[in-house]
């Protein structure tokens, strides 16, 4: 790690914060002949191969990144909002100091990457390639990603290495207000765990709600927070929505009147009470309702992300499947061991052969459904 941070002259731990206002906005001519560049503003979508680039203080907002690839990527104290990069190669990429909000991955190469100083929040990572990848002093934890190999979605990850000895707490950087929520201790000061609110509770949207009850809780318009990890909702009626994460959470009679745009419920379950309106943008990984509420919630969505959903499905087919082949296995067993008997038999009585070939077709199925039910209620030999 020490190598990488002095090839790319880095002393600090941990991104920095941007003043957005002080960027310079490329326009798309600027960005598709980037090369080299410091403190720019880019939101418009990235499209087309390069053999380098390398970004420092730059800020990624609101746009996409897509059938790219880059022979050697290095992003330095950069940040990447609301973005999706997508059929991308970023193999043996740098990562220095970067902040991810609401970032998707999805078919993107990043073997032999360096992630060194970075934050993830509300980052999901689809049929990724990561192996020999670093992630050091960064929250990798709070990555979405789907390690299940049977899976649609499954990211590679042989011989990644998680290393948080030096947890972003422990920087060098003294000017520790401008680090981007990188403090352990100020963290866990904003988590609220384990706790039941009721009617009379008013959300915090500075906070952070882990494994949470909710009941009747009355909520306002939600906006870039709070964020909800494995919490329950119980007879609640959502307002307008926009970039909220309930990761893991249950909703129980709960309804969805307003627009939810840009939200995020992975791992969450609804049961059939639940009430749909109209989602947007929204990322829905390995969620758990009825096929009828999953077809419902499919048609008033727009552009949302489902994986996973149908997987029930297939594990009930695959079930049934067992269940109707199992019979056959056992008839299987029985028949062979039927005609071993029958051998058994011919062998003491050769003159059975000579009697069964004399008999004419219908005679011969009548003998052997004879030997059937006789063989039937004798014990197995």
């Amino acid at each position: 790690m020490l190598r990488i941070l002095e090839e790319y002259h880095v002393k600090d731990i941990g991104y920095q914060q941007l003043d957005e206002s002080t960027l310079q906005t490329l326009n798309k001519n600027e960005i598709h002949t980037l090369d080299k560049k410091e403190s720019c503003l880019i939101t418009t979508n990235y499209v087309g191969n390069r053999n380098s680039i390398y970004l420092k203080n730059c800020i990624f907002k609101e746009m996409d990144i897509s059938e790219t690839h880059i022979d050697k990527a290095v992003f330095i104290n950069c940040m990447f909002n609301d973005v999706t990069i997508k059929n991308t190669g970023f193999s043996y990429g740098v990562f220095i100091n970067c902040c991810f909000i609401s970032t998707n991955f999805i078919s993107v190469n990043l073997d032999y990457s360096n992630f060194i100083g970075c934050y993830f929040k509300g980052t999901f990572m689809y049929k990724c390639k990561l192996n020999y990848a670093k992630f050091i002093s960064s929250n990798y934890d709070d990555i979405t990603i789907d390690l299940d190999n049977k899976s649609p979605d499954f990211s590679e990850t042989i011989n990644l290495i998680v290393d948080n000895k030096e947890i972003i707490n422990n920087q060098i950087n003294t000017n520790k207000k401008e680090v981007i929520e990188m403090d352990t201790n100020n963290y866990e000061s904003k988590i609220i765990s384990n706790d039941l609110f009721d009617a009379t509770y008013e959300i915090d949207h500075t906070k952070i709600y882990s494994k949470c009850v909710f009941n009747k809780t009355p909520m306002v318009s939600l906006e870039n927070g709070p964020d909800f990890k494995e919490c329950t909702f119980k007879g609640i009626s959502f307002p307008h929505m926009y970039k909220i994460s309930f990761s893991g959470s249950r909703f129980e009679s709960c309804s969805f009147d307003e627009l939810v745009m840009k939200c995020h419920f992975d791992d969450c379950s609804f049961d059939d009470q639940s009430h749909f309106m109209d989602f947007q943008y929204c990322n829905f990984a390995n969620i758990q309702l009825s096929d009828e509420m999953l077809n419902t919630l499919k048609k008033q969505s727009k552009d949302c992300y489902f994986t996973n959903n149908e997987a029930t499905n297939e594990h009930t087919i695959d079930d049934e499947f067992h269940q109707l082949i199992e019979p056959l296995y056992e008839k299987y067993e029985e028949d062979q061991q039927l005609i071993q008997r029958l051998r058994n038999e011919e062998k003491k009585k050769p003159e059975v052969k000579d009697y069964i070939n004399s008999l004419s077709d219908a005679e011969k199925i009548e003998f052997m459904s004879v030997i059937f039910s006789n063989f039937s209620s004798q014990p197995d030999i």
